[in-house]
């Protein structure tokens, strides 16, 4: 699903790449072993988190935080129609965007009940959870999925 967000909301000058790094070292995701990962992997790319202001506001409280505030540069969205201060410490540049409030638990909730998530995600990605029925519960399974 990541490929196909990736690939259909890219500008057309960027070259985003998806990456499972996390899902090949298993368990627990921490930011600092996946930068620390990448940055092993392609030493000549800087790389950049994004995060919501709700995350933004909290890097200090991170799994190794410490070396994430020598060595991690964040881009925080804000979010939730709340202005929020980065941590102190770290390096973030703070960007202003449109905001739509819709959450992967909200499509999910609505996949589940039968509703339809058109407009709320990319159309290959509902396609995807569509036809691969995720998120749906034994019920609604035998129902046509929502247009």
């Amino acid at each position: 699903m990541v490929e196909q967000a990736c690939y259909w909301s890219r500008p057309p000058d960027a070259a985003l790449r998806v990456s499972d790094i996390e899902i090949q070292a298993g368990g627990p995701s921490y930011t600092a072993n996946t930068l620390r990962a990448l940055q092993s992997a392609a030493p000549n790319h800087h790389f950049e988190v994004i995060v919501g202001s709700d995350a933004g506001s909290q890097l200090d409280t991170w799994n190794d935080s410490d070396w994430l505030a020598e060595n991690a540069r964040f881009v925080m969205v804000q979010r939730g129609g709340q202005q929020a201060a980065p941590s102190s410490g770290f390096d973030v540049s703070v960007v202003e965007c449109p905001l739509l409030e819709i959450s992967s638990t909200d499509i999910r909730t609505r996949v589940a009940a039968g509703l339809s998530i058109r407009y709320m995600c990319p159309e290959p990605v509902r396609a995807y959870i569509e036809g691969h029925n995720l998120y749906r519960t034994a019920d609604s399974c035998d129902e046509a999925p929502p247009s």
